[in-house]
């Protein structure tokens, strides 16, 4: 495992408080509480020194290949989230470097976040903290659940209802139940006896009909389906590669499942066949969402740094390819309306895009035009985004560019779309960071 970068040692921190607010932002203090002035050099010097340095992990191509990929260049010139507040009350972490599903925000008060082998829930409004799950002795009943420091390394938590999920380093699946604070005694708190079984996320999905379904995607080449009433599982599925996440579609009929392979694949929900196979991304894939509204939109995240939007009616190419500035892609999700798309790189950059326009033409055939590099099935381009088209078809993407220091362990949206938080992992400025939906906008989605 490569070391994680952190930010210079030189860049040593001045006396901040534990929670600052916008209105305690000036020229020389960033959103971190960083203040410039006082330590020698520019925030610009640095950045630069940054994007010099900085050498993020890649399996299949070469570090910072994504600047060629993108056919879209967003005009970040924006502010759809406004910054709220940072706290180091909250130090935010992760275990795998490749894993950043390790921050839920059910609401706005509720902010769940990994530190060290604990699960902490924080209250942006009381700043108040609390411990939830102490991995290192709670519920742990089976020596096989535990590694060799005595307790479980939490790759992944997923938060629904009353339940906090957390996926574990040798395929644990935990789960406790917030509202009667019990870990719960269910047949799959071990998902897989597997070697390398990373539970690599945990995510929920409702299957219209059956209720809803626990996506449990796993190193094993495995993704078990299970009940979230019963916890029981009721189907899996099968692939030829460690699958990194998977998600299911609003609609409830297919699953993405995406891994150490360039192909998205889509599965049948029920007869788990493979419907789809999108080729475009040129790494591994650590992410995907369908959007909320239109169930045939799909965006993926990927090591090759960029997050690539699908549309599974025309399937031949991606219609869009959303590059980074730093490093691999981690973490792709839609907005609960679908408004805005957010992707986060392992470092330094949480991208939001405004999705309320389609993509433009020629986004479209780049797009084909660099899938041909990597499979020659995907050589022709296609009508994309179809009864959208019309509208704003030649119109530059329109984004937000979050810059920080520091890895990124994991970020959400809270399910009304108004807060925005995001975990910052770092030896000298790791915090929380809040943000808040400035104003709505009008309500125009693909269709």
């Amino acid at each position: 495992m490569p070391p994680i970068c952190c930010l210079q040692a030189d860049l040593l921190p001045p006396e901040a408080p534990q929670v600052l607010y916008s209105h305690q932002l000036h020229e020389d203090r960033d959103i971190q509480g960083i203040q410039w002035n006082e330590l020698g050099i520019s925030r610009r010097s640095y950045r630069a020194r940054r994007m010099l340095h900085y050498v993020p992990h890649t399996n299949l191509v070469k570090p910072k290949l994504q600047s060629g990929l993108a056919t879209a260049s967003p005009n970040y010139e924006n502010e759809f989230f406004e910054f709220v507040r940072q706290t180091t009350k909250v130090l935010p972490s992760f275990v795998h470097f490749q894993l950043r599903h390790m921050l839920c925000a059910p609401t706005k008060h509720d902010v769940y976040t990994l530190d060290d082998s604990s699960i902490n829930l924080y209250n942006p409004v009381s700043q108040k903290t609390a411990t939830v799950l102490d991995l290192s002795s709670e519920g742990l009943d089976q020596a096989s659940e535990l590694n060799e420091n005595g307790h479980i390394c939490p790759c992944c938590i997923a938060v629904e209802g009353d339940l906090l999920m957390v996926g574990g380093y040798k395929g644990e699946f935990l789960v406790k139940n917030m509202a009667t604070m019990t870990v719960l005694d269910n047949k799959n708190s071990s998902l897989t006896d597997a070697d390398n079984c990373i539970t690599n996320s945990i995510s929920v999905y409702d299957s219209h009909g059956h209720g809803k379904r626990v996506l449990a995607a796993n190193n094993d080449c495995f993704v078990k389906s299970l009940d979230l009433q019963t916890l029981q599982a009721v189907n899996e599925y099968k692939v030829e590669w460690a699958v990194n996440h998977s998600s299911g579609s609003p609609d409830g009929k297919v699953v993405c499942l995406v891994g150490d392979s360039t192909e998205v694949l889509i599965a049948d929900a029920n007869s788990r066949e493979i419907v789809h196979t999108l080729r475009g991304h040129l790494d591994y894939s650590f992410s995907s969402s369908f959007h909320p509204l239109s169930p045939h939109y799909l965006a993926t995240a990927n090591q090759d740094g960029t997050a690539r939007v699908w549309d599974l009616r025309s399937t031949k190419t991606s219609v869009e390819v959303l590059s980074g500035r730093l490093a691999a892609m981690r973490a792709a999700k839609y907005s609960p309306n679908g408004d805005y798309l957010f992707c986060a790189e392992e470092a330094d950059y949480v991208h939001i895009y405004d999705m309320t326009t389609s993509p433009s033409s020629a986004s479209s055939s780049s797009a084909s035009s660099l899938s041909s590099l990597s499979s020659s099935s995907s050589s022709s381009s296609s009508s994309v985004i179809g009864s959208a088209d019309h509208l704003q078809s030649k119109q530059q993407r329109q984004g937000q560019l979050i810059d920080i220091f520091g890895e990124i362990a994991g970020f959400d949206v809270t399910p009304d779309g108004q807060s925005l938080f995001i975990g910052v992992s770092d030896r000298l400025y790791g915090c929380l960071l809040e943000f808040e939906l400035k104003s709505s906008t009008e309500d125009v989605y693909w269709l």
